[in-house]
């Protein structure tokens, strides 16, 4: 592993108070394996959407 080298993600979120919710996903206690694997792959960062236009240009 090398400085700046992708390596994972991690999200950070601050969750403050309670939240009333009646949907689908009521009571879920974790993230089904498909939708994990549907976050791997390029990231939308602005960086990376810039790089991409970037090289478009040239």
């Amino acid at each position: 592993m090398e400085r700046g080298q992708k390596c994972f993600l991690i999200w950070y979120s601050e969750l403050i108070g309670n939240a009333s919710y009646n949907g689908v996903h009521n009571n879920q206690e974790k993230i089904p394996i498909k939708h994990i694997e549907n976050l791997t792959g390029d990231l939308a960062s602005p960086n990376s959407v810039l790089k991409k236009i970037n090289s478009l240009e040239r």
